[in-house]
């Protein structure tokens, strides 16, 4: 990626059962206004149109066992999902989701704030547990260094001020318009405005979950903004699959860089184009862990009750896992991908005994330990802010956990 701007960035993804899934994106050219228009050769399962995004790809989707959604419905929706279904859209209970605002309107945000989420469909979220499973998890060879420091900012954290219930020291905006059209279907561009927040800034694109809005993963963003990491949090159409999720994800963060060039943007010059993460819930979940396979370029990748990964193998990403033993759509589906990514490459498999299928939503859940541990992550690996770490290598959580696996030293 170019540091300078957008510049010519190609991603190859290859999911799916042994490259049953090869997708190609490129964006040329520093003005998103000159970029192409995205064309499919092949359609994605779920779509009847091609996509707007600033960026050109060839698709052929298709086989892995979990490519194309089959025969099963969700209760309340229309939309098929391969084998499992989904809860359907709604904003995740007991947390305050700031609104999306209207078309061209800027919204002013400090943090987040919000209770523990509770139960989506078939099971009841379980937080704030004093009970834990012990730890698991081998160090092998050891995962890679982090590298340098990008962004050390404010002071020491605390396990208080990391906590996902606490707001970051940073005043938040948001921007719902103006920006390049990507293959997504709306999108909640946060930032940090304080002015002790010194750019240049990283960015993380979120996703939701199969026929869910973007307002069920949307506290992520003003909570990562006001840590110091802009965020854009996206919706997509309701019947997408991982792979689809997993290229939203990416055209997203081309969207982010654009807003790096685009005159008028609120970030414009504040970006930097080498700290780039991908992040999302169930079907995004899995799109997230399939985007974090095929672009070792990013740098950190984190994943809510992931449906449908695939290509541990080939991730050098580091990754953070969030899963839960009472979900009834998703439980143990990121434990594969877990054992399959490489001992070289950093690896948290966290699973919260009790939970359900919104077990990460929103940083708030779980007593704010989920925000501790996502926060911390991207701290240390999108940040290098190495500060944080001791959160990731505290002995076990203090909510009760089934796998706690980790490779980290």
């Amino acid at each position: 990626m170019n540091s300078a701007g957008t510049g010519n960035w190609r991603t190859l993804i290859e999911g799916i059962a042994a490259g049953a899934l090869v997708l190609s994106v490129s964006c040329g050219g520093d003005d998103p206004s000159q970029q192409n228009a995205v064309t499919p050769t092949t359609p994605t399962a779920g779509r009847s149109s091609p996509p707007t995004a600033g960026a050109s790809y060839t698709g052929a989707a298709g086989g892995g066992g979990r490519s194309a959604p089959p025969t099963s419905t969700v209760a309340g929706s229309s939309a098929p999902v391969a084998g499992r279904s989904e809860p359907p859209p709604s904003a995740t209970a007991g947390t305050t989701a700031p609104p999306a605002g209207g078309a061209g309107t800027t919204s002013s945000v400090a943090g987040t704030s919000g209770d523990e989420a509770g139960s989506a469909a078939g099971g009841a979220g379980v937080g704030g547990d004093t009970a834990v499973a012990g730890q698991g998890g081998d160090a092998g060879s050891g995962p890679a260094p982090s590298g340098d420091a990008f962004a050390i900012r404010g002071a020491d954290p605390t396990e208080q001020s990391a906590n996902g219930r606490t707001k970051g020291p940073y005043q938040v905006e948001s921007y719902t318009s103006g920006y390049m059209r990507g293959d997504f279907s709306d999108a909640t561009v946060w930032y940090p405005t304080s002015e002790d927040a010194k750019p240049p800034f990283g960015c993380v694109a979120v996703v939701p979950g199969f026929v869910s809005p973007q307002a069920s993963i949307r506290n992520w963003g003003p909570f990562l903004a006001s840590n110091g990491i802009v965020t854009i949090t996206i919706g997509v159409p309701g019947s997408d699959v991982p792979q689809q999720r997993a290229m939203s994800l990416l055209s997203a963060l081309e969207t982010c860089m654009g807003e790096n060039t685009r005159e008028g943007s609120p970030v414009k010059g504040k970006l930097s184009m080498d700290h780039l993460g991908v992040s999302g819930w169930s079907m995004g979940g899995g799109g997230t862990l399939i985007a974090a396979a095929g672009n070792p370029q990013l740098k950190a990748a984190v994943s809510f009750a992931a449906w449908g990964p695939s290509g541990g193998a080939m991730n050098k990403v580091p990754v953070l896992m969030f899963e839960a033993t009472a979900d009834p759509l998703a439980a143990s589906m990121s434990d594969g991908y877990y054992r399959a990514v490489p001992e070289t490459t950093p690896k948290m498999l966290f699973e919260v005994q009790g939970s359900s299928h919104n077990v990460a939503n929103d940083p708030a859940n779980h007593d704010g330990i989920i925000g501790l541990y996502g926060l911390s992550w991207w701290k240390v690996y999108l940040e290098g802010d190495q500060r944080y770490k001791k959160f990731l290598l505290a002995p076990k959580p203090s909510i009760a956990t089934s796998k706690f696996d980790h490779n980290l030293e």
